[in-house]
């Protein structure tokens, strides 16, 4: 598939989700009424569902879809390894568990929404900088087997220890937390929009400013060392980085996994071109999928309050078992 190709069909799907994200719902609005709300023509109870609703949680969607795509791809270049994803390696975890402590210690106000963000990305930081820190055998080469699964076991242990933290907090936080591990959307109001779509949107810039390094970084050690690259602040840079898309990420959209490990997957399919091309092909497919799981379970999963992140771990899970068995074979 050319990339003109891919960039048209996905960009199509993209636009055709978003309609139906905005149309779609409890209050279901036909064509002539989204229309009306766009004309200022429509009731104020159409207003508020368009407004203060549907389009809070679609960016929040779009916003933490793009970026865990971008995660992924991110770390499966650091790693070069397609099983790589923010979940499976842990970062979401030291965010979560960051996030449980200021939870547990801190009383419970306004500012915590302005809080929270700082804490996650201390946590995502310093769990990033552990498993690098474990992973490293020597100067500056990567083992990527060993960054992996030193990912999934912190991760796995980190996940544990988060409940037992708020364990004995008053429901509210409890009930805040547990949203949270489940892949709840969190930042579905223009209060936290507003104060993290900014850092995102600075990130993405950043990162595709320095597309070309991460090019570098595919090749050989050897090749990379020959062109002048300097590895280890390379993957210095590009861990933070990521840690930080992360951590600012699950502030709004809660503990989902696999988003990154399938875009970084299907961007190497379809656009196997450099990150200048792959980095916008990824966050256009993390964004398409964030969303439509997000609209399926609005829509059609009404009452039984299923949190997205299941969702999409429901579409992750088998294909992470797939790739798998394939990097086994």
């Amino acid at each position: 598939m050319t990339k003109k190709r891919f960039f048209l069909i996905t960009g199509s799907l993209f636009i055709v989700s978003v309609v139906l994200a905005l149309a779609l719902g409890n209050a279901k609005l036909d064509l002539v009424e989204l229309w009306d709300v766009m004309t200022g023509q429509a009731t104020p109870a159409q207003n508020f569902v368009l407004f203060e609703l549907r389009m809070p949680r679609i960016l929040a969607c779009l916003l933490a879809g793009a970026s865990l795509g971008l995660s992924g791809l991110l770390l499966q270049t650091l790693t070069q390894n397609p099983l790589a994803d923010s979940g499976t390696l842990g970062i979401n975890a030291g965010a979560g568990l960051l996030i449980a402590f200021a939870l547990r210690y801190l009383p419970q106000g306004s500012y915590m929404s302005q809080v929270l963000p700082l804490f996650a990305v201390i946590g995502g930081l310093l769990v990033s900088g552990l498993i690098y820190h474990l992973a490293k055998k020597q100067q500056s080469t990567l083992d990527p087997i060993k960054f992996i699964i030193t990912g999934v076991t912190l991760s796995a242990i980190l996940s544990t220890s988060i409940l037992p933290v708020v364990g004995h907090v008053e429901q509210a936080k409890l009930t805040y937390m547990l949203d949270w591990l489940s892949g709840k959307i969190m930042g579905d109001n223009w209060t936290s929009l507003s104060l993290v779509a900014p850092l995102l949107l600075i990130l993405w810039g950043l990162i595709y400013y320095r597309s070309r390094i991460f090019d570098l970084l595919t090749l050989a050690e050897e090749s990379s060392l020959a062109l002048g690259l300097d590895l280890r602040k390379a993957r210095r840079d590009l861990l933070i980085l990521t840690s930080l898309l992360v951590s600012l990420t699950v502030i709004i959209a809660g503990n989902i996994v696999f988003i990154g490990l399938l875009t970084g997957h299907m961007s190497q399919l379809f656009v196997p071109a450099g990150h200048r091309v792959r980095i916008p092909a990824t966050m256009l497919l993390g964004a398409l999928i964030l969303l439509v799981a997000d609209t399926l379970t609005r829509t059609f999963l009404i009452g039984n309050t299923l949190p997205t992140g299941i969702v999409v771990s429901v579409i992750g899970a088998p294909y992470f078992l797939f790739l798998m068995k394939k990097a086994q074979r």
